[in-house]
């Protein structure tokens, strides 16, 4: 399987998550961050990461493919934790979110528009798999849900609730459990 970085057009455009829609997305989940770890699929320069840090999650991990973002997320995570205290440990890769091997824990997975409808309709299967072989409860927040039908379609994928931003557009929340 190609990289997904050596792929025509993976994504669409870069654009950051405000405080507040990850804020009111994270209240409709209902989970407890001390029990799930956070993943930002697509993580751009971090800055999701940061705020997600300061709920409690087990972990926070973005997942960047671009090398330039990723730099930019490495250099922003040590200005962070130099100046911040986190309530979680925060971790920053770079490479191939349909390569890269999540933890066997509940996952939140957090997709801002991160490729397109192909590439999403893997990513479903890779956690299908995941959830499979694991055990692990996923819940998803995809906002400006593009290629929902790919989530759709998935007979482990459930929607829980749709979220409406102010600034962002909405969110469908979707889980496994």
């Amino acid at each position: 399987m190609p990289d997904v970085a050596d792929r025509k057009n993976p994504g669409t455009q870069y654009e950051a998550t405000t405080t507040g829609a990850l804020r009111l997305v994270l209240r409709q989940m209902k989970v407890t961050p001390a029990d799930w770890t956070f993943v930002d699929i697509g993580s751009g320069k971090g800055k999701v990461l940061f705020h997600a840090a300061g709920y409690g999650f087990q972990e926070v991990i973005g997942v960047e493919h671009s090398e330039t973002l990723a730099t930019i997320a490495d250099c922003n995570l040590a200005r962070f934790t130099a100046t911040n205290t986190s309530k979680s440990p925060i971790q920053c890769v770079h490479g191939d979110a349909l390569r890269y091997q999540l933890p066997a824990v509940p996952l939140v997975i957090w997709l801002y528009n991160p490729f397109g409808a192909e590439l999403i309709g893997q990513f479903v299967e890779r956690l299908e798999a995941h959830r499979a072989a694991t055990g692990a409860a996923i819940r998803v927040a995809y906002s400006n849900p593009l290629h929902a039908e790919c989530f759709d379609r998935s007979e482990h994928f459930h929607r829980m609730v749709e979220v409406e931003t102010i600034l962002q557009g909405n969110c469908l929340i979707f889980r496994t459990d």
